[in-house]
């Protein structure tokens, strides 16, 4: 190894010894080790070089302490699963709603339909199995771009939660929305989703739309379905299922 070593007085040169090692050192007093080049070009920090591992990054440790290696952090979404719907009569995300997020983000595009001005509807996995029971409640409020007033859309007791209506099949038409699943793992509180989004109908007017609904079933819940409630097969679109970092 080859030392470059710092002088301990202003008057004190640079002193340089070495070995066939093909490292190249600078020592703090002329004896601590600082910083490790390696002769594959790896950086090494500390008296006992640290040369982190792969996708880590040097981070300082301010004025008082030597760098270190850290892991940078994945950032708020961590993208689990992507699902394209293709003539789909059902498109189901079940990878993977787990204890690790408090939170899920569903975010749907360009999602297309065959039939002319159907609705989207969904259904959740809940203990296992998918619940077609009339133990859903929702309500789903909607505006068009032809149009001032709001029209709303409401059950209490449905086997579904109809959250998108009257989406047009034309080249042009589709439906985009995200929806937050809350609390999956819980084995005391109902399910709950939430929904923003809007769609193009089948006489070209643009409908923006928000809204909430729940099942009743405290299980587990481990998948969400979403259909047009048996009015044809979704024809295309891409699903795609994040984790939202608890902190």
């Amino acid at each position: 190894m080859s030392n470059i070593a710092a002088g301990t007085t202003s008057g004190t040169a640079l002193v340089s010894t070495g070995n066939t090692s093909g490292e190249l050192q600078l020592q703090v007093n002329g004896t601590t080790p600082s910083v490790t080049l390696a002769a594959n070009g790896s950086i090494g920090v500390g008296s006992s070089p640290s040369y982190g591992t792969n996708g880590q990054l040097l981070t300082s440790s301010g004025t008082g302490s030597a760098p270190t290696w850290t892991t940078p952090s994945t950032g708020a979404l961590v993208l689990l699963s992507t699902v394209t719907a293709s003539a789909s009569a059902t498109v189901d995300i079940e990878t993977t709603f787990s204890s690790t997020y408090d939170v899920y983000l569903i975010e749907a595009s360009g999602i297309s339909v065959a039939s002319d001005g159907v609705p989207l509807v969904c259904q959740m996995k809940i203990g296992g199995s998918y619940i077609t029971t009339t133990t859903y409640l929702y309500h789903s409020a909607s505006n068009g771009s032809n149009s001032g007033t709001y029209s709303a859309y409401n059950s209490g007791a449905s086997s579904n939660i109809y959250f998108i209506d009257n989406i047009g099949n034309a080249a042009n038409r589709m439906a985009n929305f995200y929806m937050h699943v809350s609390n999956p793992s819980s084995t005391t509180k109902s399910k709950m989703v939430a929904w923003q989004g809007g769609c193009i109908s089948a006489a070209g007017v643009l409908f923006s739309i928000v809204g909430s609904g729940i099942n009743t079933g405290t299980a587990a819940l481990t998948g969400i379905r979403f259909s047009t409630n048996g009015n044809g097969n979704i024809t295309a679109g891409s699903f795609r299922l994040y984790g939202i970092a608890n902190s």
